[in-house]
């Protein structure tokens, strides 16, 4: 995996940038858990610690319901993410932020002429309604969501990214919190830049080997725009 940032003349010149959204440019953790607390009370049972469902975001809602109500069948399931999805698309933007600077950050690459997109498991609807309800249009060249094709760890996502960035793998560089981000990005071989804010703290990255960025700042730093 070609981790960056890359030194000397391994490193490359970046033409377009991805960000995962979940945990890598916004928290939107507490509207998730809002959501998915709301469906466990439907149930009669107790609200989960921010931190509890935050580890299963990701790859998902469906896997985010299995992981926090035990004993469903697939039927249940099914209707556990129709209430889950119905009450995040009304309370998704009530918390959610850009993590520090990350936004400006967005801003300047574009100033420079690196395109900047959106690369996330997230379906299209709820994410629009965050960058809408966030004002964040002016942040990003080009979104790519979970239900417009393959979903990370695949790589057509950031293959998307790419091509919408008239750019190329070699100056690609995609910047996630997750396993499943790292695999996508070296599926499609373009650089990886793991953050350590995100929704396990960078647990799932540190146990695999994979070198990080601690907070925003470093990664802003980083990339010297």
């Amino acid at each position: 995996m070609m981790t960056w940032p890359a030194s000397g003349p391994e490193r490359p010149l970046l033409q377009s940038v991805s960000f995962d959204l979940d945990g890598t440019f916004a928290d939107t953790s507490t509207d998730l858990a809002v959501a998915l607390n709301a469906v466990r009370r439907e149930l009669g049972l107790s609200a989960l610690a921010v931190a509890g469902v935050a580890r299963n975001v990701g790859r998902g809602a469906r896997w985010l319901i299995s992981n926090c109500i035990a004993g469903l069948s697939a039927a249940e399931s099914e209707a556990l993410v129709a209430r889950f999805l119905s009450h995040y698309e009304h309370h998704c933007c009530e918390t959610t932020a850009a993590y520090d600077g990350l936004d400006h950050l967005c801003e300047r690459l574009r100033e420079v002429g690196v395109r900047v997109s959106i690369a996330t498991n997230k379906p299209r609807l709820y994410t629009e309604l965050i960058v809408a309800g966030l004002s964040w249009e002016g942040c990003f060249d080009s979104i790519h969501c979970g239900d417009d094709g393959p979903g990370k760890p695949d790589p057509a996502m950031l293959y998307a990214c790419i091509e919408a960035a008239k750019s190329s793998p070699a100056t690609h560089l995609h910047i996630g919190d997750t396993p499943t981000d790292a695999a996508a990005a070296q599926a499609a071989g373009c650089a990886f830049a793991a953050c350590f804010w995100g929704m396990d703290g960078g647990a799932a990255l540190i146990e695999m080997g994979i070198a990080g960025f601690a907070a925003p700042a470093e990664l802003i730093a980083a990339l010297g725009v």
